[in-house]
């Protein structure tokens, strides 16, 4: 079903993503639900990388100028590179939560977490 490759890197890491349709998701699964499904957890997906994404940049812009101590300073950094890695990986995988949509979201989830936490520590 999977027949097309996406390469995407990011950083040092390389991923390769197998792309498919709703076409080839009906025909596997027999369920002509499975493209509203799809559609609908594709869109999920968009809409919450679309609010993490500005959200995630104001916290880095945040960073450059924060007057929090150097421990609040040391650990929102970390905390918006694991939300910025892992938004990213998100995003360039490229499937929008096509198999797997409990656990995009779960990851989506994890970075809001670490962006409030970090926003938190910031101020």
């Amino acid at each position: 079903c999977h027949d097309d490759a996406q390469i995407t890197h990011l950083g040092n890491l390389t991923l390769t993503s197998r792309i498919s349709g709703a076409k080839q998701c009906i025909d596997c699964h027999d369920n002509e639900d499975c493209a509203e499904e799809l559609a609908s957890w594709q869109e999920a997906t968009k809409d919450m990388l679309g609010e993490l994404g500005p959200a995630l940049a104001e916290l880095e812009k945040a960073l450059q100028s924060s007057k929090a101590s150097t421990e609040q300073l040391a650990e929102a950094k970390k905390l918006t590179g694991s939300a910025r890695t892992k938004f990213d990986i998100v995003l360039k995988d490229g499937s929008f939560g096509a198999h797997n949509v409990g656990y995009v979201m779960e990851i989506l989830d994890k970075v809001l977490e670490e962006i409030d936490t970090g926003q938190s520590l910031l101020e």
